[in-house]
């Protein structure tokens, strides 16, 4: 889950997309759902599955309907684990996980959250309880989320950036 694709040059996207790339879809139904339309993904498809749910803001109405296909879609699929992405998509993800009933909750942090306000604090420690695992690329990130957000130690997983394909 991201929040949008615009092109393959960041560092997440890229790492991302060569994942989609070489997983092995025999063992493995990966669903990309992203929650804003990308022209560059519609003209760079890849060998993705690709779904898009229109959540462009909060202040939205209709964002809130998307919400609620998106938890539909996540039923529906009956996935084992979702793994969520970058700022929004992690506030959005997660309840929608919970409430599809999806047990295995990723919520991925790959910088030191320096955009974190008070309010969007607020919306992290509500979020925790339903998160079974943080992926994070830094130790100093692991060491932010123990310390500031309170976040289990034995929840974090440091994965440093990098793909090894075998």
């Amino acid at each position: 889950m991201l929040d949008k694709i615009d092109y393959q040059m960041g560092g997440t996207e890229k790492q991302i997309l060569m994942i989609l790339e070489h997983i092995d879809r025999e063992k493995y139904d990966i669903h990309l759902c992203l929650f804003r339309h990308s022209e560059w993904m519609e003209e760079n498809p890849g060998n993705h599955k690709i779904f898009y749910f229109d959540f462009s803001s909060f202040k939205r109405a209709r964002s809130y309907i998307e919400f609620f296909k998106f938890v539909k879609y996540l039923r529906q699929h009956r996935f084992d684990v979702l793994v969520s992405f970058f700022k929004d998509s992690n506030k959005i993800a997660v309840p929608a996980a919970k409430l599809s009933g999806i047990k295995n909750i990723v919520f991925s942090r790959r910088n030191s959250n320096h955009w974190v306000t008070r309010r969007e604090e607020f919306v992290l420690k509500l979020l925790r309880p339903f998160v079974k695992s943080y992926w994070v690329n830094a130790t100093d990130i692991k060491n932010r989320l123990v310390k500031q957000e309170r976040v289990s130690p034995d929840k974090i997983e440091v994965i440093y950036n990098g793909i090894i394909l075998v």
